[in-house]
């Protein structure tokens, strides 16, 4: 196998744990996770989706602020290095409405995400808003 300098992936990992563990089920604004969103997040950062438009860092941060409104849960499911500018993570989100396992592929620049590319979405059990 084939050795690389996994610094960087070391230090992405350590911000997106830190940055999942925000979602904890409890309602809050998106300012208490803003400075560990923008550690983790590129100011270039582009969301790759299938078939539909790249999503933004902007747009992300819209995401973000919908899912703590829904005091939404998260957890990593799994953190798989590639080489020293990939990995693979599976991200477990879970709320009133949705229950989904997302699969991605990121790529890392200078200790933050500038890119994902979404694999697989599954969803055990979703329901529409009361």
């Amino acid at each position: 196998m084939k050795e690389f300098d996994a610094t960087d992936l070391e230090i992405v990992e350590y911000k997106l744990n830190a940055y999942i563990a925000v979602f904890d089920g409890t309602i809050k604004p998106f300012s208490q996770i803003e400075e560990r969103f923008d550690d983790l997040y590129s100011s270039e950062f582009i969301e790759e989706v299938a078939n539909e438009t790249p999503v933004t860092k902007q747009q992300m941060s819209v995401h973000a602020t919908e899912l703590l409104s829904l005091g939404t849960k998260a957890k990593i499911v799994s953190f798989i290095p590639i080489d020293a500018s990939h990995f693979k993570a599976a991200i477990h989100v879970q709320n009133n409405f949705s229950n989904t396992v997302v699969e991605s592929t990121a790529t890392i620049k200078v200790g933050k995400i500038v890119s994902i590319r979404n694999v697989i979405c599954m969803t055990e059990t979703e329901t529409s808003p009361q």
